[in-house]
Order: structure tokens, then sequence, then C-alpha cells
């Protein structure tokens, strides 16, 4: 998963050179502006999928509230979790 870093300078440019011929993203999915929308699918993974929040139950539970103080906070409404 993380073969990147194990790669060469010339293996990551040939890889980049591709992604760019494809128009795929180089890093991420692209930003575009003019397509606003009131509804986001939220997503998220602490690096290399360490398990930071999910290490207790406690820090998981802690994590849910902090969440949904945030989205109240701004009256954003959670349709799914």
């Amino acid at each position: 998963m993380y073969a990147w870093r194990k790669w060469t300078q010339e293996m990551r440019e040939e890889v980049l050179k591709r992604r760019k011929l494809l128009n795929r993203p180089w890093h991420g999915p692209p930003h575009f502006s003019g397509q606003q929308t009131s509804q986001y699918l939220i997503t998220g993974t602490c690096y290399e999928h360490a398990p930071i929040i999910g290490a207790s139950i406690e820090r998981m539970d802690d994590f849910v509230k902090q969440m949904q103080h945030t989205f109240e906070s701004t009256n954003a409404v959670i349709h799914a979790w």
C-alpha cells in the first residue's frame, strides 16, 4: 500500500507521468470550482491506517461526541453513520 516510499525517483516520476496522461489525480481527488452542494461525503484515515481513534472505546466515543457537536453547531445534518 505504501510502496511509494520504496520506489526510486525514476519509478515515482513514471507513475506521476502516467497518472497525468490518464487525467487522474496526482495524489488526491481534484477539487472543482462551481460545483458547490449542501451535501458531502466525508471520509478519512489516520496516517498509515494507525488505529489512533479506535485505540479504545473511550476514544471512539469521544470522537463521535466531538464530531456530532461540530455538525450540530453548524446546523449540519448527518444522514448516515
